[in-house]
């Protein structure tokens, strides 16, 4: 019958080799050789443990919005892991046609400034993350990588710089100016 409750829905995950999870009302510890994140989860209704070399993600008598937040927390927690034993790397490639842009890179304020987009004379000022990296390509010009242990903050550095360079009241099959990211993955590991 379709109105059966689900009693458990359970997931596990395997630990990554040279990762250690620890799980306290929710709140979960990855640590590894390059460094420790810690995400909360209490948002969530749900069972996290760790059970020898898996972490157990349960939810018991779930609606079907929670039975979903289990897969999604798996996920999490994969990036994590992957995040603390490699690393992630995004690749940043800027485009323009006719007007050079600026992009400077200030690691003692910690933040990226786009200058001349479009030749125009606003500035855009994004602040890079914490434990996030960005170098600039010494083989090819206009490419800049983007480094971390976090793939939620490298990502969504990656999307600002991206965003902020997104053209606006012209036509976007003629105007390709702006702020690219080419490839994603992680460290050694590069696709699109």
């Amino acid at each position: 019958c379709h109105n059966m409750k689900v009693i458990k829905t359970e997931k596990r995950i395997r630990l990554l080799r040279g990762s250690n999870v620890t799980v306290k009302s929710r709140v979960v510890t990855v640590t590894g050789e390059r460094g420790v994140l810690v995400k909360n989860f209490k948002h969530m209704q749900c069972d996290i443990r760790v059970d020898g070399r898996y972490i157990v993600v349960e939810v018991w008598l779930g609606q079907k919005l929670h039975r979903a937040g289990v897969g999604t927390i798996i996920g999490h927690l994969r990036n994590m892991m992957l995040g603390v034993t490699i690393g992630f790397h995004y690749k940043l490639r800027l485009v323009f046609a006719h007007f050079p842009m600026i992009f400077k890179i200030d690691d003692d304020e910690q933040v990226v400034t786009i200058d001349k987009y479009l030749g125009g004379i606003g500035r855009k000022i994004i602040p890079i993350p914490e434990g996030v990296v960005v170098t600039r390509d010494d083989d090819v010009k206009e490419e800049y990588h983007v480094i971390g242990n976090d793939i939620e903050d490298v990502s969504q550095f990656c999307a600002r710089c991206s965003q902020s360079t997104q053209t606006r009241d012209k036509d976007i099959r003629k105007f390709l100016d702006g702020v690219y990211v080419i490839e994603k993955g992680t460290i050694g590991n590069l696709k699109m």
